[in-house]
């Protein structure tokens, strides 16, 4: 396992907290990235500071040979920012707990589309692992609800179409 890791005096603070760490694990024949903890100063937030740091992850992923990325979706915004990043969800509780958030803060149009991707998903793929988030950050409504949400999530380095879409997401 390697680790790299760099924490502010202020880390913990969401407002002008910097911090950042990432393990590296050889779990059988594959290497995982475990992306524990990324967090941006207000003040730097919204200005591509974010994506510049994925990407040059995504360099090294691609170097190392990384499998996957995990991490948990979580913080202020995390819930949407991964989401949009192509990350899926890969546990159904979270996911049925976002959508029972949605449930409750959705006029009744907007969160039938949203639960038409859940059922859509799940009734194709029942023991589903990879949930993509994606489809419901694009929706009506969800970039509010995706916030302050907690989900794990996982990004697919071997498909190439999802590499495809978050190097431009990062670019």
């Amino acid at each position: 396992m390697i680790i790299f890791q760099y924490f502010s005096d202020d880390h913990a603070d969401d407002l002008t907290g910097l911090a950042f760490s990432q393990a590296f694990i050889r779990k059988g024949g594959d290497i995982i990235s475990e992306l524990d903890y990324l967090r941006l100063p207000l003040d730097a937030r919204k200005k591509g500071i974010a994506k510049k740091l994925l990407n040059l992850n995504l360099q090294q992923w691609e170097q190392m040979g990384v499998a996957k990325v995990k991490l948990e979706a979580a913080l202020s915004n995390g819930g949407l920012v991964w989401a949009k990043a192509f990350f899926s969800a890969t546990d159904r509780k979270d996911v049925k707990a976002i959508l029972d958030k949605a449930g409750r803060e959705l006029p009744p149009d907007q969160f039938d589309r949203v639960k038409r991707v859940f059922d859509n998903y799940y009734s194709r793929f029942p023991d589903g692992k990879s949930f993509p988030m994606v489809k419901w950050s694009d929706l009506p409504g969800m970039d509010q609800v995706l916030r302050e949400t907690y989900w794990k999530a996982e990004l697919d380095l071997t498909n190439s179409d999802i590499i495809s879409k978050f190097k431009n997401y990062v670019a």
